[in-house]
């Protein structure tokens, strides 16, 4: 957020050693440039979860960005937004008019060992209220592959940037 308050999913997580570096960077480089009531979505990779990754650009990686009104910034928009604060964004892999049989093409070829699913969204901003119709996900069968929280009673295992 604007305020430089940073939390995961749950608005009351706790912090840790796998939420340190996001919240580092975000508090630092990030929040105070971000316009008053603004804030910004992304992935926090830090700690391995289901999958563990050698070749990260970041360990945040950004896919929304709020403004004070509640409305998701247009894809164009927030790429430009975070071009300016020095934020990676999630990878594109297509960009254009909503075909189904491609994105099950697409979600078909993915290698699941390395990849845990896609993204989709509206290129248009939208209001929060639109959100479940604005934005879809496609995730590996068996993703989740333990029986308790990753975080819950494990030590934590570093990503790995790209060297």
């Amino acid at each position: 957020y604007s305020d430089g308050h940073v939390h995961a999913r749950s608005i009351d997580s706790k912090g840790g050693e796998d939420r340190a570096w996001v919240k580092k960077f975000l508090v630092e480089q990030v929040c105070f440039n971000l316009p008053e009531g603004w804030r910004i979505c992304g992935e926090n990779l830090w700690a391995e979860h289901s999958i563990h990754y050698d070749d990260l650009k970041s360990y945040f990686y950004g896919f929304s960005l709020w403004n004070e009104r509640n409305v998701c910034l247009s894809w164009d928009e927030t790429m430009e937004y975070f071009e300016l604060l020095g934020v990676t964004p999630v990878e594109v892999v297509y960009d254009g008019i909503w075909d189904e049989a491609l994105f099950r093409k697409m979600a078909l070829a993915l290698d699941t060992t390395k990849e845990e699913g896609l993204v989709v969204r509206t290129a248009d901003s939208f209001k929060y209220s639109e959100f479940k119709s604005s934005i879809a996900k496609w995730v590996r069968e068996g993703h989740v592959q333990t029986t308790k929280h990753w975080r819950a009673g494990r030590a934590f295992t570093p990503n790995g940037l790209i060297k």
